[in-house]
């Protein structure tokens, strides 16, 4: 091997590494439950999502629970679920924007 195929390689490995730190951070940096953030009367009252540090998700609400995949990046999550669907969320400060189908959205609040 040359010099130069070595060193793009050397390359290579870094952009490799520092892709896979940065992903590790965020999933750190985002684990935690957050809390729906809607009134008492809501059907949606009592809702929360769990972000885990591994890339596993899971949305709670009421009876119902859904196990998801989650990614984050430059500011967007996305949770994709086992059947294919695919929600996208703003993240903002420990707050999470979660654009749902028929144009609303749903914000949930991180919790200490």
């Amino acid at each position: 091997m040359d010099v130069r195929s070595s060193n793009r390689l050397m390359l290579l490995l870094v952009c490799i590494v520092c892709a896979f730190a940065l992903s590790c951070d965020s999933h750190e940096r985002l684990a935690g439950t957050y809390e729906a953030q809607v009134p008492e009367t809501s059907t949606q009252y009592g809702s929360y999502i769990e972000l885990h540090e591994g890339g596993a998700g899971l949305w709670v609400s009421g009876d119902h629970e859904v196990e998801f995949k989650w990614e984050a990046r430059n500011g967007e999550l996305r949770l994709n679920t086992k059947g294919g669907g695919v929600l996208v969320g703003r993240v903002n400060e420990g707050l999470i924007k979660i654009k749902l189908p028929g144009d609303r959205v749903m914000d949930f609040k991180k919790q200490e």
